[in-house]
């Protein structure tokens, strides 16, 4: 019995040595917890945050606490508007914890072992210079959240390869990603208004650049990316800078570059004014087609014909099969927005009339021909209230084979000044079709139809004062 109890009381000896021992290592480790944050030199600021401004850490990973001495860390200030870096930090991989608002000027600039860094979602601003010529950073994913990065703040890095910018980022710098020669596509968010000079300056390898919607202005922010290819530019850019994807050594614009875009949109101006090759983007703005072929079948008494149609935009090429309209049949031309309507059918000697507009521009032509599905129509009347109260037409040019001006077809045009008839077949123009146009408008005809065409225009609607002349 009194074994057992030896037994007994030496094994409760033992257990409460090692739970002694347990937690004093755990104590151990606790103050080693403590000293790992003493590495770190701090300022106060007077909200009662702390910058951190110095460290004497130079493990391969590197974590920047929260907090320090119960004081919430706010930014990281290392070497802090100096170009030459007092601080170096030789970690190859750096985590900054949640809370941290801001990484401040030159802060890892020159950290040169720096391959990796991890952002919180709480990082709001990365300001001048933070990540200057960290050479061996390879790749950057930034959190949603961030709001700004400043000018050249990632300089020289020329081993970045991949970076996903946020959604929430509203600025980038001039120069931000300058000489990152290591990137080959970049997404830029739609809440950055303003894509600033040299922000992607000299970035060789860089190939393809998708800009999303919400993004209106690209200063010359792609000089020297010679390998650039592909740019996709949305509607809502409505200024390019000159010499945006200029190469100043050949004193020209990138050899391959191509600008993807709508065919409406102001890209598709500004590659044509630069002699940029333009790609449609979803969407062509199709020509009236050319017939290659006038009698690929026989339906009833209607021949079928194969019609090639041409993007005037991009140049793509599609075929299709065409049928001639029937008598009365309307048809929008994509181009012009006018509307049109068949008044004769027929492979060569078809004709139409002009219905309205949907065009909102001041000048107005009513063409000669026409092509739907390419056949050629004449244009040879203008429909009763063609233009009826239309408040935005100064100019109106009818064209050489119209005959007839039916009622009421410019009733209304208050702005209507000039007018200008080039047909020389006019016959009959109906009651009111000038009522209401400017008082002082000026009509032009053909010379040798000067006084048969007073007699076919008096008493239209017109005022007296409107002048009828060669």
């Amino acid at each position: 019995m009194c074994k057992r109890i030896s037994r007994v009381k030496w094994f409760a000896v033992v257990y409460f040595t090692i739970v002694l021992v347990y937690w004093n290592g755990m104590d151990i480790r606790a103050e080693e917890a403590e000293l790992d944050v003493s590495v770190f030199e701090y300022e106060e600021n007077v909200d009662g945050t702390i910058n951190i401004i110095d460290c004497d850490e130079q493990e391969e990973t590197l974590v920047i606490p929260s907090e320090i001495d119960g004081k919430r860390v706010k930014a990281i200030k290392f070497n802090f508007g100096v170009h030459q870096p007092a601080t170096v930090i030789n970690a190859k991989h750096v985590i900054i914890s949640n809370g941290i608002t801001n990484i401040m000027r030159c802060s890892f600039r020159e950290c040169k072992n720096l391959e990796s860094i991890s952002f919180p979602g709480t990082l709001r601003a990365i300001d001048e210079s933070a990540f200057a010529y960290c050479n061996n950073l390879r790749e950057i994913n930034f959190s949603e959240g961030l709001v700004s990065i400043g000018e050249y703040a990632f300089e020289s890095c020329n081993n970045l390869k991949n970076i996903t910018l946020p959604n929430s980022l509203t600025s980038i710098g001039q120069g931000a990603f300058l000489q990152c020669r290591s990137l080959s596509k970049i997404i830029i968010p739609g809440n950055l208004k303003v894509i600033q000079r040299s922000t992607f300056f000299n970035c060789t390898n860089l190939q393809e650049v998708e800009i999303k919607e919400g993004v209106e202005y690209i200063e010359s922010a792609f000089i020297y990316c010679v390998k650039l290819q592909k740019v996709i530019i949305p509607k809502s850019v409505i200024k390019i800078g000159a010499s945006a994807f200029w190469h100043p050594g050949i004193q020209d614009i990138l050899p391959n570059v191509v600008i993807y875009a709508d065919p409406n949109s102001y890209a598709r101006i500004f590659a044509q004014e630069n002699k940029i090759k333009f790609m449609c983007l979803n969407t062509h703005l199709w020509d009236h087609g050319r017939v290659t072929n006038q009698s690929i079948a026989l339906t009833g008494n209607k021949k079928r014909y194969t019609c090639t149609y041409t993007c005037i935009a991009c140049g793509k090429q599609k075929t299709g099969n065409a049928t001639i309209l029937k008598k009365g049949k309307k048809s929008v031309d994509s181009i012009s927005k006018h509307v049109y309507k068949v008044t004769r059918t027929g492979f060569k000697n078809g004709t139409v009339e002009f219905v309205k507009t949907r065009d909102q521009n001041s000048l107005l032509l009513i063409p000669d021909k026409i092509k739907i599905d390419g056949i050629s129509y004449k244009v040879t009347s203008v429909a009763k209230n063609a233009l009826k109260n239309n408040k935005n037409v100064k100019k109106i040019t009818i064209g050489k084979n119209v005959e007839e001006i039916k009622a009421n077809a410019f009733w209304g045009c208050r702005n209507l000044r000039f007018i200008t008839i080039q047909s020389k077949n006019l016959q009959r123009v109906g009651k009111g079709a000038f009522k209401g146009i400017q008082a002082k408008a000026k009509i032009k005809v053909p010379p040798n139809k000067l006084e048969s065409y007073k007699r076919i225009l008096s008493r239209k609607g017109q005022k007296s004062t409107v002048k009828i002349a060669k």
